[in-house]
């Protein structure tokens, strides 16, 4: 089975923002994933979309609930 390209899109950011939670964070890590593939992910994901970023910020744990709080504010606007 096929999987479509936006669906991809939404799996792989589901599971980089998964990723930042402390457990799954943590079964990752006896893996081998690393912050240098969670980089690369995102990485991936702008240049698949087309977006120009020269940066990408990673997000501290701490301010996690913060950035999902900004992500809605400005999802809620467009």
């Amino acid at each position: 089975m096929r999987v479509e390209k936006n669906e991809k899109f939404l799996r792989t950011i589901s599971f980089l923002t998964a990723s930042h939670e402390a457990d799954i964070r943590s079964r990752l890590s006896l893996r081998g994933f690393t912050q240098d593939d969670i980089t690369v992910g995102w990485n991936l994901i702008y240049q698949a979309t087309g977006a120009k970023r020269t940066f990408i910020p990673t997000v501290p744990l701490n301010t996690f609930n913060q950035d999902i709080e900004q992500l809605n504010t400005w999802e809620n606007i467009w």
